[in-house]
């Protein structure tokens, strides 16, 4: 059975923190009715570190070989890292997280279920703190001060419309790259700044498309 969405991961490499995204992606409810693979650009800089990933990557294949899915791109950025994965996608609906989040058990669920039941064009999740650190006092403190961590959230749990993109947490319909293209090689992480999403989410604006924001499809990042 094909599956019904692509879940599309780039890493420069960060093991620790990809390994909690992976343990949460197995976690998933209704990960056995929705079909489902997972996509893993490894795009970290090092033979080491690269070869760490990939060893990764071989513990969750050996129980689903037919899910996990692992690609080598040497060359760094995250915008060719995922433009080496699209080729290889066989849902039409296409999902984009961070090696450094991690999905809430619902998470799948709800980002299908959007697609189904709306006609946005692409979805932008919640990236949110986790649950242990919202109280935390000093951490809030240093938050506030810094910012070097991007969260997403609204006020409200209605499903809206919106102009901007976090690819942190996002999905659209595979044929919507006919008429936006792939991601720009030339920005994003690794690349040049951090822009990649927000230049994505113009091109969708200006082909007419619409993003909807989706607070309930939740991911923490830490």
């Amino acid at each position: 059975m094909e599956p019904a969405v692509s879940i599309l991961i780039a890493t420069q490499g960060r093991v620790p923190q990809l390994e909690r995204l992976l343990d949460s992606l197995v976690g998933l409810e209704n990960r056995a009715e929705i079909q489902h693979e997972i996509l893993v650009a490894n795009n970290a800089q090092g033979k080491a570190t690269a070869a760490a990933v990939e060893a990764l990557l071989q513990k969750y294949r050996a129980d689903e070989p037919e899910r996990w899915i692992h690609v080598r791109e040497s060359i760094p950025g995250k915008s060719r890292a995922l433009n080496r994965l699209l080729p290889l996608v066989k849902a039409n609906l296409l999902a984009f997280l961070d090696d450094d989040v991690e999905v809430a058990p619902e998470w799948l669920r709800i980002t299908w279920q959007f697609f189904r039941d709306y006609s946005y064009d692409v979805m932008q999740g919640s990236i949110l703190v986790p649950p242990s650190m919202q109280n935390d006092e000093q951490f809030l403190r240093l938050l506030n001060r810094y910012r070097t961590i991007c969260y997403y959230s609204k006020p409200g749990l209605e499903v809206r419309e919106i102009v901007s993109l976090n690819a942190a947490n996002m999905a659209f319909r595979r044929e919507l790259l006919d008429v936006t293209g792939l991601f720009d090689e030339r920005i994003g992480p690794g690349a040049s700044g951090t822009s990649m999403d927000v230049e994505f989410g113009e091109r969708v604006l200006r082909a007419g498309r619409r993003i909807g924001y989706e607070p309930r499809s939740i991911v923490y990042h830490d």
